[in-house]
């Protein structure tokens, strides 16, 4: 008989303890539950359920976790902050690097990422589009942003600036040059003026560089960016300062 009183009170302290547990689980009470499985293991060491229990809370924890970090990269994402949508990302395949979600969601954010870098490098520096292969590639780039659907705001303000670009970049600009008559005045790579007083001539949008040169003066020059949209700046180049 004390036996079997015995062996009762221990299996409703043990039932107590487990369900203590599990209520601490619901909870996401993790160390309490981790606290009740141990009490239940020293009160039955035999049974097998307690270490059942404390595994339930490792994936629990880990559960919350990755559900944590998932969260945080879609909030990012919709807020198209790459930056931190790829951190979180690259948190949760940290933890399981099986994740569908992350490994889709970390392609897509570094692809976004990788387009908005392109997309600020032409915005930034227009006269980058001088270059033919520039061009071909920020037109690519138009058309890989075009297909984002739909575009954010922000997003879609980009691609409205960049197609303006690119449908400006071989439109020339005039751009009128004075000089003093007496120095040789060279647009590299575009054109030979000569001695000239001013002259005006037509030019795409991007980068020059005018140079000047007199007999027994100092060789001059002056570096012009043409943005299309924006008016051309007044040049004056001569060389006036004598070689001593």
């Amino acid at each position: 008989g004390v036996n079997r009183i015995t062996t009762a009170i221990k299996t409703q302290r043990f039932n107590e303890s487990m369900s203590a547990a599990f209520r601490a689980i619901a909870a996401r009470q993790y160390e309490a539950a981790r606290s009740h499985f141990n009490e239940a293991q020293a009160i039955l060491p035999d049974s097998k359920e307690p270490a059942d229990g404390l595994a339930q809370v490792s994936q629990a924890q880990t559960n919350d976790a990755i559900n944590e970090k998932r969260v945080a990269a879609e909030a990012f994402t919709a807020e198209e902050n790459w930056a931190e949508a790829i951190a979180n990302y690259e948190a949760a395949l940290a933890i399981s690097e099986s994740l569908a979600f992350a490994k889709e969601g970390l392609a897509y954010a570094t692809w976004r990422a990788d387009l908005d870098e392109r997309l600020t490098r032409f915005l930034s520096d227009p006269p980058l589009l001088q270059s033919n292969a520039e061009l071909r590639a920020a037109s690519a780039l138009l058309r890989e942003a075009s297909g984002i659907q739909p575009p954010a705001v922000e997003l879609q303000r980009r691609i409205d600036s960049l197609a303006k670009l690119i449908s400006t970049a071989r439109i020339k600009i005039p751009v009128t040059i004075s000089s003093d008559g007496k120095t040789s005045i060279t647009v590299r790579k575009q054109a030979q003026l000569g001695n000239i007083d001013r002259e005006t001539i037509y030019l795409i949008p991007g980068r020059y560089t005018i140079t000047g040169q007199r007999p027994g003066y100092r060789d001059v020059r002056e570096d012009l960016v043409l943005i299309a949209g924006r008016p051309a700046p007044a040049v004056f180049v001569a060389s006036t300062e004598r070689v001593r």
